[in-house]
């Protein structure tokens, strides 16, 4: 369960697609975006506050509850995460996951995932970074 600690930074909890209540408004306005491509059939599916349990060498380092994985129609997997502000605690949590993704070192997550951050920003709202991830 996450804290009401996020009200600090102005967001405010924002009924969404289903009924559902989000983190943000920008977090239920990409939902509603995610349902909308998912109708046109544009994606195969998606997921919100999907938990993601980050170990280095065996030992648990932290949970990380992505905002969506999105399920894209040729099975390739998207981790996103919708910030309009970015704190401490979350980058550590990015950056852990962006290192251990592509060596397929998260559980049930496949290492040709992608990792997208979405900001707020663009006339549509918002701005999408995907995230290369072919480290050698």
């Amino acid at each position: 369960e996450k804290s009401e600690a996020a009200n600090k930074y102005q967001n405010q909890k924002t009924n969404g697609v289903g009924g559902r209540k989000y983190d943000s408004k920008l977090e239920a306005d990409y939902a509603s975006q995610l349902e909308a491509r998912r109708l046109a059939k544009e994606i195969s599916d998606w997921k919100p506050q999907v938990c993601l349990h980050l170990y280095v060498n065996g030992e648990k380092i932290c949970s990380y509850f992505m905002d969506f994985v999105v399920t894209h129609n040729d099975g390739v997997l998207e981790l996103v995460e919708v910030k309009g502000f970015p704190t401490p605690e979350w980058k550590k949590k990015w950056n852990l996951t962006k290192a251990l993704l592509p060596m397929g070192e998260i559980n049930g997550v496949p290492k040709d995932s992608r990792l997208t951050l979405v900001k707020k920003g663009t006339k549509n709202g918002f701005y999408s970074e995907p995230q290369l991830l072919n480290y050698r």
